[in-house]
Order: structure tokens, then C-alpha cells, then sequence
């Protein structure tokens, strides 16, 4: 359906470099933000601390990423805006606030204090999804100034809270609740910025939507459990303190994926654009840009550990963690390939080619769990690192050969 879209307080779309260096800002500070956050968890509480943390991540981030059916890179895409704005916001509200009762029911089971970081954690990411499909809208009419300043507030804001309730109480649960406090008046601030002109939506607007959706919450739920299966086994096999090993060097690979995210949502729309008009040439180009910048990263992160693996860790999280050098290599080159599978993922993007996606991250997530169930009840988290970096593999190669035949079809 053509419709009038969500207002925005500026019609005119930034020009690219101011684009991406709004969103590189934004994800930096987010990256650097929830790095952070697990550097204070590490430093002022104790590997159990970053294993909760890291724990009740794994259980809520599949379940949101699931309801959110990635409607932010349907809408960014939707460059002829086929469904109005306002059925995507609709939608993901009442998403949303169905994933948040399912995992507040669970947190019950849970017992007293897993269930109460579970529920806080919770709060924090349903207020995150309502800023997360604004930011499609505000991506689609290429103003990711407001993308990277809500970021920036965001995720600023959920480090410096974190650091004053641990240097307060000593609290994980205290933490989460500060954060979610910050997630909610962020999003209230995204409302006020994004002005709507249509917030409404009729059910079947809705309902069409989240048929045609509904498959890219499964792509997404199998993103999201390629990363938290091995901390599921590490939990189920070995220590929650395994699980905030694992994470705290997790993260280190993390932070070096910021730069392609950047790069991938600021010129993402314009792929788009390129891909559709059947330029062959400037598509080329701009995922050449993309891909180059990936392996840049991986080979500088896969270079930096092997050199000085045990240093950085001694000097982000203390003595304890200085000694997974190993592990931290391995995450690594894992890391390096998801770099390339995510710059795949948004060249995919551009192409909407969504569904097809699925098969490649449910052999992705199948290959992770097979290794981890091999390799972590020996290796603990040298296994885990060890199947993260087999399923990684197998998402680069099969998004590869998604992407040349996405191409292929469309520039023949």
C-alpha cells in the first residue's frame, strides 16, 4: 500500500560521508558503550557478574531479535514505501510487548535473582526495539544524524550508569535497571524527534506485514543464536564465570565489527537504489568498499591478538582473563570472517533478499551447536571459541555463493 510516511522534522536526506560519519559515531559509541559495560561488570563485580550479564543477553536477545522480524532493514529498503511507516511501528509495538510478557513469564521460573537481571535486561530491549524501527524511517530518508545522536545517547548513557551503580551497590540487577531507565527515556526522545503523522494502522495492514516478515524473525533469531549457542553449552557444560570469560572476549572482536555497520546501514539505501536501477557498476562498487573495509578489519584484529593477545586482556579486564589467550585468538579469526558475512549480509540487504537467507544461518547455527557439543565439554571456552569460528565459516561461504547468485540473476 502507498502511503504517507512518518514525518521527520527534515524532509531532505544528508549527504553520504555525513551519513556515515553520523552512524560511525553512533556505533562506535554503542560498541565502545557496551564494551564498557562489560569492562566495569569485569572490573568492579567478577567473571560471575560478566557471565549473567553475558547469560541473560543470550536468553533475551534471540527472543527480540525474533519479534523485531528485522522491520528496520525492511523499511530502510522500501525506497517506494509500498507499506506505510506507521504499520511498520504498529507492528513492531505489538511485537514487542508480546516477546517482553513472554520473557517476563520466564523470568519467573528463573528464581529471584536470574529472573529479576532477566526482567531488567527485558524492560531495557523492548524500549530499544521501539527506537530501532524509528531508526528505519530515519534511515529510509537517509537522516542518520538522529540515528547516531540516539545511539550516542543511548548506549553513552548505559555506561556511565552501569559504572556509578556498580561503584555504588556491587550490583548486577542494579546496573540493568539503570540502563533500562536510560532505554526508556531515549526512546521517549526518538518519538518526540520522529513526528508521526500517521501512528495508526489497520490490522490488515498489520497482519500482511508480519506474514511477509515473520521468515526474516527466524533469519534473525538464527543471527542471534550462532553467537549466544556457545555460551548456552558453556552454561549447561561448565561455569557461569566460562560464560563471562567467553563474552568478555567476545566483545574485543565485537568492537572491530562497528566500522562495517557504519559502513553497511549508511550506504545501504544507496546500494539499494543501485541494485534496483540495475547499475551493475555502482553496486559493484559500493560492495567492494564494503568488503574491502571487512577484511581490513579482520586481519588488523586476528594481527593485534596474536601479537599482543594476553597484554590487551590484562589491560581491559586483569590478570584473571590474561591467560585465554587461546580462546581470544580463535574469537578472533572467527571474528574476521563475520566481518566479510556481515558486509555479505547488507549487500543481501540491499537486494532484499531476505528469505533466502535462512537456510544459510540455519546451517550456520546447526554446524556451531554440532562443534560446540564436540568440543566444549573438553576445551570449555577454547571449544566454544573453536565452533564459533566453524559456524562463521560456513555462514561466509554460503552467504557468498547467496550474494553471487542474487547478483548473477538480477545483472544478467
Amino acid at each position: 500500500m502507498q502511503a504517507a510516511p512518518i514525518s521527520t522534522v527534515s524532509t531532505s536526506a544528508l549527504p553520504l560521508r555525513v551519513n556515515f560519519a553520523w552512524m560511525l559515531i553512533g556505533n562506535i559509541i554503542q560498541a565502545g558503550a557496551q564494551w564498557g559495560v562489560v569492562v566495569v561488570l569485569a572490573r568492579l563485580g567478577s567473571p560471575e557478574d560478566v557471565g549473567g550479564y553475558a547469560l541473560a543477553l543470550a536468553i533475551v536477545s534471540p527472543v527480540f531479535l525474533f519479534s523485531n522480524m528485522h522491520l528496520r532493514a525492511i523499511l530502510a529498503t522500501d525506497v517506494a514505501l509500498e507499506t506505510r511507516a506507521g504499520t511498520y511501528f504498529s507492528l513492531r509495538l505489538a511485537s514487542s510487548s508480546l516477546a517482553a510478557l513472554a520473557l517476563l513469564v520466564a523470568a519467573v521460573f528463573r528464581g529471584p535473582q536470574q529472573g529479576l537481571v532477566l526482567a531488567g535486561l527485558t524492560a531495557a530491549k523492548a524500549f530499544e526495539a521501539i527506537s530501532e524501527v524509528l531508526y528505519g524511517e530515519m534511515q529510509r530518508t537517509e537522516q542518520m544524524d538522529r540515528i547516531g545522536k540516539s545511539m550516542a545517547a543511548r548506549w553513552g548513557g548505559a555506561l556511565l550508569v552501569t559504572a556509578a551503580a556498580m561503584n555504588w551497590s556491587r550490583s548486577l540487577l542494579a546496573s540493568l535497571i539503570s540502563i533500562g531507565l536510560v532505554s526508556a527515556a531515549v526512546a521517549f526522545w526518538d518519538l518526540r524527534t520522529v513526528r508521526a503523522s500517521r501512528w495508526r494502522s489497520s490490522f490488515g495492514e498489520m497482519k500482511q506485514l508480519a506474514v511477509s516478515a515473520a521468515p526474516l524473525g527466524l533469519l534473525m533469531l538464527m543471527v542471534s543464536l550462532n553467537a549466544s549457542i556457545p555460551r548456552y553449552y558453556l552454561a549447561g557444560l561448565s561455569s557461569q564465570s566460562a560464560v563471562g570469560v567467553f563474552a568478555a572476549l567476545s566483545y574485543v572482536s565485537i568492537a572491530l565489527n562497528t566500522l562495517v555497520i557504519a559502513s553497511g546501514q549508511a550506504g545501504g539505501t544507496s546500494m539499494a537504489r543501485s541494485f534496483w536501477a540495475r547499475d551493475g557498476f555502482a553496486f559493484a562498487g559500493q560492495a567492494a568498499r564494503l568488503l574491502a573495509l571487512a577484511l581490513a578489519l579482520g586481519i588488523a584484529g586476528v594481527g593485534a591478538s596474536l601479537w599482543k593477545g594476553p597484554e590487551l586482556l590484562e589491560l581491559l579486564y586483569g590478570p584473571f582473563f590474561s591467560r585465554e589467550s587461546e580462546p581470544l585468538n580463535w574469537l578472533m579469526i572467527a571474528g574476521a570472517l563475520s566481518y566479510v558475512a556481515s558486509a555479505m549480509g547488507y549487500m543481501l540487504a540491499s537486494a532484499r533478499c531476505f528469505h533466502m537467507q535462512l537456510p544459510t544461518l540455519i546451517l550456520t547455527s546447526l554446524t556451531t551447536a554440532l562443534c560446540c557439543h564436540l568440543l566444549v565439554p573438553q576445551g570449555g571456552v577454547a571449544g566454544a571459541a573453536k565452533a564459533q569460528f566453524a559456524g562463521y565459516a560456513v555462514q561466509t561461504a554460503l552467504s557468498a555463493l547467496l550474494l553471487i547468485y542474487s547478483c548473477a540473476r538480477r545483472f544478467q
